[in-house]
């Protein structure tokens, strides 16, 4: 890719970084309006698949993005991922029902899909090696501001204008962000003709959101369900499928080459369970706030908020830090400080402070921060431009399956550790409740203030003590994973990696972005 000059270069920056925050701050600005657009829209029914709707039609496209990125350039991908998510914002904003929001939020997240990882992809296009490393820092601080920024924009268009106001500020910011790339951000026309594997994303996006989609009901109906079990079926089944296209096809959605390459193998292998470790932090504290120590909502989300510190400031420490030792030891260094967060909840019970809550979540922040960052620039590194976008998205890819899994694996250790707590320790209150399912919905009760209060006399302490024995499951599984990603570390070759030489004819010249070392 031809050297942009150092101005033009930080207008793209810009653009990439609003890009990134339009995905960045969607969850958390439509998560805050959420209760107000189903009391507007009377759909309760349909209040989960705002979100995962979402979720899984964005995680079924990243590699598609990033695979058709390598083929046709970054930029014409970019803009459509830009467009689709401004469209389906602006027809979300415009919803008359619940079942028009779903749809046009699957819209938004076709979009979704191609805004992260080509941003990422754009940056490791436009600097070096030493630049790239240095940048991921600024880019990781999106997060940490969409994470303060979402609920406060969330919570004043609810309060002063309309919930709809979380959809359409999205246009001003798309808007500029797609201005600032069309001005400044060229890249070399591509002569080359390619084929493009269709079948193959078509059997990857329906296995992705099977997958997805059957790991979210079984945590909800249970996974011996018929319908969860079928859609786990149906997936594996696809995923297969597509497995044995890619082997076949010659110009392979997901070229094999990935998966012999030792850096992008652990290192996605690392990123997938480091993805556990954030949804499980994200999902099981706020629980524990609420269910155990009665707090409101407000401190729950203050309990979890310096994860959203921790993690840009280690990226930027990272990004530092990991030129002179290389990105392994950055990355080995992250998931000792994500185990020892596990092991400092571990410790959590009934007198437990919020400052105590804060550090170990400051902990599990840092230790996200060297780890995605390390992994990120890593598999950057290892490929040459024309796999480069493909290679980026992989590791977006697979943090999002960890969380979708995370969270799978969360809900039954806690529910099932729960129900046995209380059996074994409060048998009264068990027989009171009528067995495990009347055991859950009182639990369901204690997370909420009012619920609470209509509790039996006696039985609210017996629900916490058990919610506190099922949380502390759910990190002893945090803590395995947290192990797991230091075990995909230790395969990670040992020192700072050389980027690899694109082949012949294989893609733009130079293969490293912005005049690569």
């Amino acid at each position: 890719m031809e050297r942009l000059p150092r101005r033009e270069r930080w207008l793209v920056t810009l653009g990439v970084m609003l890009t990134m925050f339009l995905a960045a701050v969607d969850g958390t600005i439509v998560a805050t309006a959420l209760p107000a657009i189903t009391a507007e829209l009377s759909g309760f029914t349909l209040y989960p698949w705002v979100a995962s709707i979402y979720l899984l039609v964005s995680a079924a496209t990243v590699p598609i993005y990033g695979r058709l990125s390598d083929i046709h350039g970054r930029r014409r991908l970019l803009f459509l991922g830009i467009g689709l998510f401004l469209l389906g914002s602006t027809l979300a904003g415009l919803a008359r029902t619940m079942e028009e929001l779903v749809l046009f939020r699957a819209l938004q997240g076709l979009g979704a899909g191609a805004l992260l990882p080509l941003s990422q992809t754009v940056v490791g296009d436009i600097y070096t090696r030493e630049e790239r490393a240095r940048m991921q820092g600024y880019f990781s601080s999106v997060w940490g501001v969409s994470a303060i920024l979402g609920p406060l924009l969330g919570a004043l268009f609810v309060e002063t204008l309309s919930w709809r106001w979380v959809f359409y500020v999205n246009l001003p910011v798309g808007l500029l962000a797609a201005a600032l790339l069309a001005l400044y951000f060229r890249e070399e026309p591509r002569p080359e003709s390619h084929r493009v594997d269709w079948l193959g994303a078509f059997l990857l996006t329906l296995g992705v959101a099977a997958l997805m989609l059957g790991l979210q009901e079984g945590r909800a109906q249970g996974w011996a369900e018929p319908g969860p079990a079928g859609l786990l079926l149906l997936a594996l089944t696809l995923l297969a499928a597509f497995a044995w296209q890619e082997l076949t096809f010659p110009e392979p959605l997901l070229p094999a080459e990935l998966f012999r390459n030792r850096v992008i193998l652990f290192s996605n292998l690392g990123g997938l369970l480091a993805g556990g470790v954030m949804a499980v932090t994200s999902f099981a504290l706020p629980i524990f706030v609420t269910g155990v120590l009665g707090e409101s909502v407000g401190l729950a989300g203050a309990a979890i908020a310096p994860v959203s510190i921790g993690w840009p400031l280690a990226s930027t420490l990272c990004g530092r830090i990991g030129l002179r030792t290389g990105f392994r030891a950055t990355a080995l260094f992250g998931g000792a400080l994500s185990a020892a967060g596990a092991i400092w909840f571990l410790f959590i019970g009934t007198a437990t402070g919020y400052a105590y809550l804060a550090a170990g979540s400051f902990l599990i922040g840092l230790g996200l921060g060297f780890t995605t960052t390390g992994f990120l620039i890593e598999v950057q590194n290892a490929v040459p431009w024309h796999m480069r976008g493909i290679a980026t998205a992989s590791q977006g890819f697979v943090r999002q399956i960890g969380s979708t899994i995370g969270l799978g694996v969360m809900g039954a250790v806690l529910f099932s550790r729960t129900v046995a707590a209380l059996q074994v320790r409060h048998p009264d209150a068990f027989l009171a409740l009528h067995g495990g399912q009347g055991a859950l919905d009182a639990v369901n009760r204690l997370l909420d203030p009012l619920g609470r209060q209509s509790l039996p006399a006696g039985l609210g302490p017996a629900l916490a003590d058990a919610l506190t024995d099922g949380v502390h499951a759910v990190y002893w599984v945090t803590l395995v994973a947290a192990v797991g990603v230091l075990a995909a570390v230790v395969h990670l070759p040992a020192g700072p990696q050389r980027v690899a030489v694109p082949a012949a004819g294989g893609g733009q010249a130079g293969g490293e972005g912005g005049g690569a070392s």
